[in-house]
């Protein structure tokens, strides 16, 4: 089972703890050990082979005790603890890593998809404005043309009124000079009747001269 994080820290702390006063029992022996070492040579200064081989088996009796010290060997359970914590350490400090890496890519590809949403956007408000404006030139060219048309139909109704009035002019003209032709004949024959009476009471006179 994998340890937490916490237990992890607490180990560390626990580890952490254990080294000082390792250390600092490791000083006191060596301490304590002065004087002893003192009297040691002094009692056995007549016999340097003998205190050689004393100072070399008391040495050797404390490697072990000097190693466990030091942290060169692991017999406690609680440095087998604290190798586990510390590679669950390292592997939680690398999948920290891994997620800081992911989480700056993320970031980065988030600020790329910002920017390209940004020029789609500007992209899109400039081609909007393009529309209105071809909007805005269409309904222009929809309203000249509209009253151009409406122009076009006024000078259409003006023209036929126009023509509708000299058609009129025309007619009334016709008729006056067809009047005037009527009366200029009535007054053509009433001149003739008139020489054709005169003409008859000529010769009547002249019958009665004879």
């Amino acid at each position: 089972m994998t340890p937490s994080l916490a237990s992890i820290l607490a180990a560390a702390a626990f580890a952490g703890c254990t080294f000082v006063p390792h250390q600092e029992s490791h000083e006191r022996v060596e301490h304590d050990s002065w004087p002893r070492r003192g009297q040691e040579e002094q009692a056995h200064h007549s016999h340097d082979r003998d205190g050689e081989e004393m100072e070399r088996r008391r040495t050797g009796a404390n490697e072990p005790r000097r190693r466990r010290e030091y942290g060169e060997d692991h017999p406690g359970e609680g440095w087998e603890e604290l190798a586990r914590a510390r590679q669950e350490l390292g592997r939680h400090r690398e999948e920290l890593d891994r997620a800081r890496r992911e989480l700056e890519e993320q970031k980065r590809a988030m600020g790329r998809e910002h920017r390209e949403l940004a020029e789609q956007h500007r992209e899109l408000a400039e081609r909007q404005m393009e529309l209105e404006r071809e909007r805005l030139e269409i309904e222009k060219v929809s309203a000249e043309l509209s009253i151009e048309r409406e122009r076009m139909e006024l000078e259409r109704e003006r023209m036929e009124l126009e023509l509708e009035a000299q058609r009129a002019e025309i007619e009334i003209e016709a008729e006056w000079m067809k009047l005037e032709l009527e009366r200029e004949k009535m007054e053509l024959r009433r001149s003739y009747e008139e020489c054709e009476e005169e003409e008859e009471i000529r010769e009547e006179r002249e019958d009665d001269e004879e």
